[in-house]
């Protein structure tokens, strides 16, 4: 069970390698809280990644873990054993060096360029009690900003990747993870996946053509590439060409996000038709997917968001009750103890959706009550895998901040 829902055999089997590659991030970036536990034990789990050998990712349990699980294996990663073999040497390889001082040339070549402002391989200090960083090229550039550059020439660990993003975040620091031209037909490969997905699935490459155009532009020149339905697709950028935003790296075109898009939409297509036909017949509740059980609290959640979701989208279709709008259906379920505490999630749901102006002022005082009593966890499996429907809502890092309205759908702007 993740945080963002349930994945049974069946979902694990509709999710394309983008969808994969944004659960592994997001379980690698609530780390060392656990975000994904096995359905068959309990213990926290990760996704390992596609291999020469096993051409698929999947769920798997951290080394040392599963002992006693029906569906245990003992060959899974585990980051602090491994984190030593991965970086052996590799980093130091005449190849790095030689990338890291092209760098830093033709960037100075750039009119922006702050003097003394770039450095290859120089220290950056600890915020907050963490660690500190030595990015391998650092330099500021007048009207863009502070930047580095991490030149990766060999596996990293997918947490390894996280720490550095969310520390280049902290500092306000743009981010560019830079490999050579080899890995443009490697894109599937974990090492390159992870480092792209922090780009909203975009790599940049560093190769002789993009050094000829550097050259001529006076500025620095990257390929930018990214997986499509048919293959993967480049195009020849400077860093003006991308887009910042201070709560992601820079990136040129985001194809992670409309992924998770795509599949929570599926998804919710697919459900569509069994809340119709089971409305009003409890004995015939959506089945849990941890427990296999009908669950009623589970079911009135999920027909409330759904009714909420339609309401926004332009649909107007009731999921739970008779009341003739949403305002009657949601004073009804605010009413209740089951929604009660579950106001949190239906407050977040209404205020970040087109749906918010279809209601009237009572649900509002309803609302503010029932925010007074306690409220369910996220990590409670009625809510979790309620909001796994509605990534548009309630993944914030998705949603951006400042909203993203190029890439929201109309209804959860």
């Amino acid at each position: 069970m993740l945080g963002l829902g349930v994945y049974d055999e069946a979902r694990q089997a509709s999710l394309q390698s983008q969808d994969w590659q944004d659960i592994r991030t997001r379980i690698n970036h609530a780390r060392p809280v656990p975000l994904a536990f096995c359905l068959g034990c309990n213990e926290p789990a990760h996704v390992k990644a596609a291999t020469s050998t096993e051409r698929t990712p999947h769920f798997a349990h951290y080394k040392g873990g599963g002992l006693s699980c029906p569906w245990g294996e003992d060959e899974s990663r585990n980051p602090d054993d491994v984190r030593a073999s991965i970086y052996n040497g590799n980093q130091e390889s005449p190849l790095h060096k030689c990338m890291c001082i092209q760098v830093l040339e033709l960037i100075s070549l750039d009119p922006r360029y702050e003097l003394g402002s770039g450095v290859v391989d120089g220290y950056l200090p600890p915020n907050d009690g963490g660690r500190g960083r030595w990015p391998d090229v650092r330099f500021n550039l007048d009207g863009l900003g502070k930047f580095a550059v991490e030149v990766q020439l060999a596996p990293s660990l997918a947490t390894e990747v996280v720490a550095r993003s969310k520390y280049y975040l902290s500092q306000s620091i743009h981010l560019i993870w830079l490999v050579p031209w080899y890995t443009f037909d490697r894109v599937a490969r974990a090492f390159t996946a992870d480092i792209a997905q922090e780009a909203g699935g975009n790599l940049f490459v560093l190769d002789d053509s993009a050094v000829a155009a550097s050259l001529a532009r006076q500025t620095l020149c990257l390929w930018a590439a990214w997986q499509a339905d048919n293959g993967m697709e480049r195009r020849l950028i400077c860093l003006d060409d991308l887009e910042y935003r201070s709560d992601r790296h820079p990136l040129l075109k985001d194809v992670a996000t409309p992924a998770v898009f795509r599949e929570a939409s599926l998804r919710r297509e697919s459900l569509i038709a069994e809340l119709i036909r089971t409305k009003g017949n409890w004995s015939s509740a959506i089945v849990h997917p941890v427990t296999g059980e009908r669950d009623s609290d589970f079911d009135r959640l999920l027909r409330v968001l759904f009714s909420i979701w339609a309401e926004a989208d332009g649909r107007r279709a009731n999921f739970l009750n008779r009341q003739e709008n949403i305002t009657g259906l949601l004073n009804a379920y605010l009413n209740s103890q089951d929604g009660q505490c579950r106001a949190q999630i239906i407050n977040h749901m209404l205020t970040r959706t087109r749906a918010k102006g279809q209601v009237r002022a009572t649900v509002w005082d309803k609302m503010r009550d029932a925010l007074q009593y306690p409220q369910l966890s996220v990590a409670d499996p009625t809510i979790s895998e309620a909001m796994s429907y509605f990534p548009e809502v309630y993944r914030v890092d998705l949603r951006g901040d400042p909203i993203r309205t190029d890439i929201l759908p109309d209804w959860a702007t």
